[in-house]
């Protein structure tokens, strides 16, 4: 996937683009994971007496590996969707810059026919991302709940957590953005009697359904705030469930 990005990024010239946001996504990704390491050792040092044990020294590192793992994951997808982004910018500005008309049904067939190859080349992984967060909620609430006074305590996950959920969002804006196109194509003008063709256009856009696919499934950001809506009232419902017994 990153050679194929690449490789079309010097084919369309956009590789410049988010040379600045990944060197600051970096830099947020890894301080993300710096306050997650001391968030965790925090909590270890107010639940546990001998915080400098053999013991606690694994727990803590277990913690960097797993932690490290998810947030590279998700920062390396998060790339790639930026990456998507890019791509998706770039042919509204060749758009808008006066492509004919004859030309625009062709490079959205190649954009979209990327999107859903870069998609279809992460979407197991961003699976796996979505339902390790997934897990960690109700985990998260029922510490919260046993444990109301030790703060510190769920928020080392939730810190991660923040990172994956970031990820699903830069994600959905992809299909956010694509269907926003056919309005941004209609609305150009490609010279005296091509209406008829830029209607053809809009609809060949229409009805491509381009945008970041899981399993055949479009990721939109009402999809991911349906999601977490839904699974806030199970997390709950388990909580609940826990407490009692």
């Amino acid at each position: 996937t990153f050679e194929m990005l690449a490789r079309l990024a010097d084919q369309r010239c956009f590789d410049g683009w988010n040379a600045r946001w990944v060197r600051a996504a970096d830099a947020i990704y890894i301080a993300l994971w710096f306050i997650s390491i001391a968030a965790f050792c925090w909590n270890r040092a107010e639940s546990d007496a001998d915080a400098g044990s053999l013991q606690s020294f694994f727990q803590v590192f277990s913690f960097m590996l797993f932690s490290g793992a998810i947030l590279s994951l998700a920062f390396g997808i998060v790339c790639v969707c930026r990456s998507l982004l890019s791509m998706i910018d770039k042919f509204c500005c060749d758009v808008v810059d006066g492509m004919p008309v004859s030309e625009v049904a062709e490079l959205w067939n190649v954009t979209q026919a990327v999107l859903r190859k870069a998609s279809s080349s992460i979407e197991q992984c961003m699976l796996a991302l979505g339902i390790a967060v997934a897990c960690v909620v109700p985990l998260v609430l029922v510490d919260i709940v046993l444990d109301p006074n030790g703060t510190s305590g769920p928020l080392a996950p939730s810190i991660v957590a923040l990172g994956v959920v970031h990820m699903a969002m830069t994600a959905a804006m992809i299909t956010d953005k694509c269907l926003r196109v056919p309005a941004l194509v209609n609305a150009v003008s490609f010279g005296p009697g091509t209406d008829l063709q830029r209607q053809q256009v809009v609809d060949y856009v229409v009805s491509s359904s381009a945008g970041f696919y899981i399993f055949s499934t479009r990721l939109t950001t009402v999809t991911i705030l349906k999601f977490a809506y839904g699974w806030s009232v199970v997390a709950v419902g388990i909580v609940t469930k826990v407490v009692a017994v």
